[in-house]
Parts: structure tokens; C-alpha cells; sequence
């Protein structure tokens, strides 16, 4: 990081807090981020820390300090849909899964084609006990990325709703 005080030093600190959750130094990122904050960085890194801060907070199990950082992301001038896909996780573990739904519902608007965000959808209703249209969310993250969780999950949702034929179906193609 830069000793002169200036923007490169903020921007250096600000790039090493995304560097730190990369590597899974949550608190470093954390620290990082908070000072970073403080400064009179563009828009957009704001929002890229904000994020950075609440997913650090969620990874460390915090739920409610990692929501209320992704409503500072999703307040931002220019948010994106994985600020949304944050809150949504973090209010599903404060068992908010109503507000998690709409707030995943924001990030699907946002970015329709990303199977993290239809994973998440899939959980949140999963956990509503809402299998039907959990299985149709996994299905379409399924479409977009084919991962086996999906299709596990799927297969689970199917196995809740007594569809063991379905399932099996599901798990043999």
C-alpha cells in the first residue's frame, strides 16, 4: 500500500480488502474495508466494498451485520444483482425468508441469467417448504450452469413432495 496518503493508498486498500476474502482473511478484508470506507472512493468501489464487507460478515456467521451491509450495496447508485444475492442469503439465515424471496427476486430482475441467484431462490423456497416451485428455481439454475448440486437438489425436492419416481428420474439422466 502506498505511504503517501492518497488516493493510491486508498484504492490499494481498498483492492487489498477484495484480495483478503478471496483468500479467506475475512477480518483483514473487514479492516480493510472499513478504513477504505471512510474515504472519498467512486461509487462503484463503494458498492464493491459494501458487498465485500457484508460477504466477509455473512462467512464469519455475523447475519445481521452482513445484512445490514448489503443494504448499504443495494442502496448504492449503481447495485448489482450480487449485492442482492448477499442480502438474500443473509436475511434466509435470519429466517426473513419472505424479504429473502424479494430480495432474490431484485437479483434475478437484475441479472437473469445467473445460475448463483436461481440456486439461492431454489434454497430459499426449499426452506419455505415450498418444493414445487423450489425445483422449478433449481431447474433453471440447472439450465443456465449444470451442476449435480442442482440436480441433487431437484431430486430432494421432488423426494419431499412424495414424487420418488420423479426423482429417481431426475437423478438417472
Amino acid at each position: 500500500i502506498a505511504k503517501d496518503g492518497g488516493k493510491a493508498t486508498d484504492l490499494a486498500r481498498a483492492l487489498r480488502a477484495i484480495a483478503y476474502t478471496s483468500a479467506r482473511e475475512y477480518e483483514k478484508s473487514i479492516s480493510d474495508c472499513d478504513i477504505a470506507l471512510k474515504t472519498n472512493l467512486p461509487g462503484m468501489l463503494v458498492n464493491e466494498l459494501h458487498k465485500t464487507r457484508g460477504m466477509d460478515l455473512f462467512f464469519l456467521s455475523r447475519y445481521k451485520e452482513a445484512l445490514e451491509m448489503a443494504n448499504k450495496a443495494v442502496s448504492c447508485r449503481t447495485p448489482d444483482y450480487s449485492a442482492y444475492d448477499t442480502k438474500a442469503t443473509a436475511l434466509a439465515n435470519l429466517n426473513r425468508h419472505p424479504e429473502a424471496l424479494q430480495a432474490i427476486d431484485l437479483s434475478i430482475k437484475s441479472s437473469p441469467d445467473s445460475a448463483e441467484s436461481y440456486r439461492i431462490k431454489g434454497s430459499i423456497l426449499e426452506n419455505m417448504r415450498r418444493y414445487g416451485p423450489a425445483v422449478d428455481a433449481y431447474r433453471k439454475a440447472w439450465q443456465i450452469k449444470h451442476t449435480d448440486w442442482n440436480v441433487f437438489r431437484i431430486a430432494h425436492c421432488l423426494d419431499m413432495q412424495n414424487k420418488f419416481a420423479e426423482a429417481i428420474e431426475e437423478l438417472s439422466q
